[in-house]
């Protein structure tokens, strides 16, 4: 299926470093080649695919290449692309088929997976042994890595609601290749995009309802007012406002 969003492809691997006289380099564009060498796929399921126009939701905004050390290291980021340093951090999930049953995963991408929570520097470790090689300078030699990593939703009482994360894309079958070198998913909220009517080229007062959706759009009429809330009125009658920052 084609992506439903651009994902850039970030290679750290040092200059000289001997992998690269194997598969060269990876451009930020490189999506495509990058998956023939290692098989990897994104889920869409309970992310971008779950969440209405104008939810906020995890995507796999960029895959980091990087060699060695042995640690998957997945970041999170925020919709201005910064990483999420504070306490507690968000809460990441990673599969494989032997990983112990978990219940308490939202969203549910599977059964069995760890769970931990990213730290001060915005991402997270978990470390890899010898059972998920993968053999990426020839691709027919395999179907990908073990590993299945995406983040938790915000709880339902997240406050505001409007900067709730509803939902998460899924980095799957991740796997390592020479000198350790693994890719690291990097997870960053989005919007998801929604169709909105042109403007009429006045001042407007656009709704949305509670997820996000386009309800309608009032011009406004300029008044004596320089403005202190929104009010809604019926039949005369004030039924409730909003006051204004």
């Amino acid at each position: 299926m084609q992506n439903p969003y651009p994902t850039k492809i970030i290679d750290t691997r040092p200059e000289g470093h001997s992998s690269l006289s194997v598969i060269p380099r990876f451009m930020t564009g490189d999506y495509d080649r990058l998956q023939r060498h290692w098989k990897f796929e994104i889920l869409f399921t309970h992310g971008h695919e779950r969440v209405q126009a104008g939810d906020l939701f995890w995507s796999i905004d960029a895959i980091e290449i990087k060699a060695g050390p042995a640690v998957l290291q997945p970041q999170v980021r925020d919709l201005n692309n910064s990483l999420i340093v504070t306490p507690p951090g968000i809460l990441l999930f990673n599969h494989w088929s032997t990983a112990p049953e978990i219940d308490f995963i939202d969203p549910k991408y599977f059964d069995r997976a760890v769970a931990g929570f990213t730290e001060g520097n915005g991402s997270i470790g978990w470390g890899f042994g010898a059972e998920s090689w993968i053999n990426a300078e020839e691709p027919e030699s395999h179907n990908g890595g073990p590993f299945s990593v995406w983040a938790a939703s915000h709880p339902e009482d997240f406050q505001p609601p409007e900067d709730r994360v509803k939902g998460s894309d899924c980095f799957h079958k991740i796997g390592w290749w020479d000198d350790h070198i693994i890719l690291n998913p990097i997870f960053r909220i989005l919007r998801k995009a929604g169709t909105l009517p042109p403007s009429t080229g006045q001042s407007e007062l656009r709704v949305f309802d509670k997820d996000g959706l386009f309800v309608g759009l009032v011009t406004l009429e300029k008044g004596e007012g320089s403005g202190g809330r929104i009010a809604l009125f019926g039949n005369g009658t004030e039924q409730a406002h909003v006051k204004l920052e």
